[in-house]
């Protein structure tokens, strides 16, 4: 009959509205089988509440909706602080966060309760696992859209800093003249001036600049380099050497390897290592191209310290193919 008999479902949705006050949860129940069979959106649209009360409860059974609930209840301006509330009671997890940065229109970021929730996941101190790329994306989002001044002091912090970083990053990948070792500097005198998760981002960038860097910026700049950030900029470049025949990469590392010898022995001693398991294992006629290479260098004894150590950690015929000995 509600089907057919259009006032009867607008005096039905009346008396919801009146008992919405004291019997709320009989009315949620009512309000949903009406709206899944019979009640058009239009009507049920008249009478905020109810529809506000409708859209919450599909999202707290399927937070999936939740998103799509808050641009149907927010279609006439900024989203109301109940409503985002009742959305999300318990905030945004960083990939969560993401996608509503994503789909909601800009007009949005006017609400203070929703700028709100994306300010505590950028002032939370912990980092979950996988949650950088987030992390990252939401503080450009930021910034884009000049939300960084409504930010509070902590947000607004992790914000600028890494952004700042990100700056520093994207100007060192457009480089490829003598300015990268400057460069290159400003990132490791910048891992001791942010906080995380600014430094942990940027940390985890490092590697890749230093393999990049010519041979005496690379002796240079890696005595700055905390310990671990060294470890971790071996192992890629050993990765990266076993990979492919980088002839450019091999012949800097060598030539840093080169003069670390005599000076810094732990630093020689480690470069050594890392090349020892990576380039040595290259086919012949690639240490020959690196040896013709170096023979080039206008560096002091360079040449010659690479046909000496190839002569020392090259293995011969079969040995090539035999496991080292510790």
């Amino acid at each position: 009959m509600l089907r057919s008999v259009p006032a009867l479902r607008r005096g039905l949705l009346r008396g919801l509205d009146e008992a919405l006050a004291t019997r709320q949860r009989e009315v949620r129940a009512v309000i949903i089988r009406l709206a899944d069979d019979t009640m058009p959106e239009a009507e049920l649209a008249a009478h905020p509440p109810l529809q506000r009360l409708l859209e919450v409860s599909r999202a707290a059974g399927d937070p999936r909706q939740r998103i799509r609930a808050l641009k149907r209840l927010s279609e006439s301006g900024s989203p109301d602080r109940a409503v985002v509330a009742e959305l999300w009671p318990h905030g945004w997890q960083l990939d969560e966060a993401t996608e509503v940065v994503r789909e909601v229109p800009p007009g949005f970021w006017s609400s203070d309760a929703l700028l709100g929730l994306l300010n505590d996941v950028l002032a939370r101190p912990e980092m979950p696992s996988g949650g950088m790329p987030h992390y990252l994306a939401l503080s450009r989002f930021a910034d884009r859209q000049k939300l960084v001044g409504r930010l509070s002091a902590t947000a607004r912090t992790r914000v600028l800093h890494l952004q700042s970083c990100v700056r520093l990053i994207q100007a060192a990948e457009k480089t490829s003249d003598g300015k990268l070792s400057t460069l290159a500097g400003e990132i490791i005198n910048e891992l001791d001036r942010v906080q995380p998760p600014a430094s942990l981002w940027l940390a985890g960038q490092l590697p890749a600049v230093l393999l990049r860097l010519d041979g005496k910026s690379l002796a240079e700049l890696l005595l700055k380099v905390p310990s671990d950030l060294r470890r971790h900029y071996r192992k890629r470049l050993v990765d990266t050497l076993l990979h492919t025949a980088d002839l450019g990469l091999a012949a800097n590392t060598f030539e840093a390897f080169h003069r670390f010898t005599g000076t810094q022995p732990d630093h020689a001693r480690k470069l050594d290592e890392a090349l020892t398991a990576s380039v040595a294992r290259w086919k012949s006629r690639d240490l020959d191209a690196l040896e013709k290479l170096l023979g080039h260098s206008k560096v002091d004894g360079l040449a010659e310290h690479l046909t000496e150590w190839r002569e020392a950690k090259v293995p011969r015929g079969i040995g090539r193919f035999l496991p080292r000995r510790r």
